[in-house]
């Protein structure tokens, strides 16, 4: 007589969306991950066609911009142009994910007494 057993796997780091101990997210997890947390914040029922590729844009141009920092980093610097690129992109990302109307994550709003007023 044989003992049949049926074991279930155990759940690793790949079936679970998170990476391994130490690695950085992909660029395609970091994209999913990005485009889910837009929605949740624009809210699923508000998600428009239009809202939609704006979503996109600022997915696609937020990695775009991580991923060049990161090979800019990897070379040892870059060149002036290199970074003058990567300054553009990090403008365009930062201004395509400003269109989307999110609010402010907490603690990044600006205190009024926080500024100061130096007259010159």
């Amino acid at each position: 007589m044989t003992d049949v057993t049926t074991t279930i796997p155990a759940r690793t780091a790949a079936s679970s969306g998170k990476p391994r101990a130490g690695r950085p997210y992909g660029p395609a997890a970091r994209r999913s991950m990005l485009r889910m947390d837009f929605i949740k914040q624009i809210g699923i029922d508000n998600v428009t066609p239009v809202i939609s590729e704006s979503i996109l844009a600022a997915v696609e141009l937020t990695v775009m911009a991580s991923e060049v920092r990161k090979k800019i980093t990897k070379a040892g610097g870059g060149t002036a142009e290199d970074l003058m690129a990567l300054v553009r992109l990090e403008n365009s990302a930062a201004r395509a994910v400003s269109r989307l109307g999110l609010p402010a994550p907490r603690g990044m709003a600006i205190h009024p007494d926080a500024i100061s007023t130096v007259a010159a």
